[in-house]
């Protein structure tokens, strides 16, 4: 499952350049971020440790719990792809309920600094 949040820069507001972006990840993620990787499209951004489950023990949630178990501790991480000019995607793929919640709030950071527009697709 990927979640996406576009977020898009409104006509006549300033945009972030990509060494900016960059900026912004790193220090809206401090010592979070154990890996950033440049390309001319995009960030790849590694976050500290591995995916957790935070419903794992609780009662009743015993088939989402089954599934995680299934799928196996990952790397967290997730994408900031360049939008040609237009905005941002901050792309997570299957992931665990904090990376999910560090993306969203990564974009809805940028989005406010800029004055974007943030718009989420789950492409479940």
């Amino acid at each position: 499952m990927a979640i996406d949040h576009f977020v898009y820069w409104k006509k006549g507001k300033r945009k972030p350049s990509i060494a900016e972006l960059k900026l912004l990840i790193e220090d809206y993620l401090g010592s979070v971020a154990v890996k950033i990787v440049e390309s001319e499209t995009d960030f790849i951004v590694t976050l500290a440790g591995q995916s957790s489950d935070p419903w794992k023990r609780l009662k009743g949630w015993e088939t989402m719990a089954e599934a995680a178990k299934e799928r196996g501790k990952r790397k967290r991480w997730f994408e900031v792809d360049f939008q040609q000019g237009r905005g941002i995607d901050v792309i997570t793929r299957q992931p665990d309920e904090f990376t999910e919640n560090v993306a969203s709030g990564f974009a809805k950071l940028v989005a406010r600094l800029f004055e974007g527009k943030v718009e989420e697709n789950d492409a479940g």
